[in-house]
């Protein structure tokens, strides 16, 4: 029997990087979903808001970049004159799964498991 624990998936880390080239940066986020027992799964589609608008990945599938549990969201070429970026988990899907975001965290203390800012370099 599969005990509801077993269904239940959050974030359970954010990894946020920049890089700058000339006049302008780019920000880049690692996300990872883990089940409940703290397991990274692959396949969960995962779909983000920016803070600013402009050019940028806001869906990607865990374990597509052949990364364990994990994607990556970037937005690129962000303007000298932008000094941070938010990006806020929205939501996490896989079939089979519920997520719950009240159990998202970040194991390195980077982020709350949800949203991150990311500062321009």
């Amino acid at each position: 029997t599969v005990g509801s624990g077993s269904v239940v998936m959050h974030v359970g880390d954010l990894d946020a990087t920049a890089s700058r080239t000339g006049t302008i940066w780019s920000a880049t986020v690692e996300i990872t979903v883990h089940d409940a027992d703290h397991r990274p799964l692959n396949g969960a589609t995962v779909v983000g808001r920016w803070s600013v608008t402009g050019l940028n990945s806001n869906t990607c599938t865990t374990g597509d970049l052949g990364g364990d549990g994990t994607c990556v969201m970037l937005f690129p070429s962000l303007k000298k004159g932008v000094r941070s970026v938010r990006l806020t988990v929205v939501s996490v899907t896989l079939d089979g799964r519920t997520y719950n975001q009240t159990l998202n965290h970040d194991v390195d203390g980077g982020s709350n498991g949800t949203t991150i800012t990311i500062r321009r370099p």
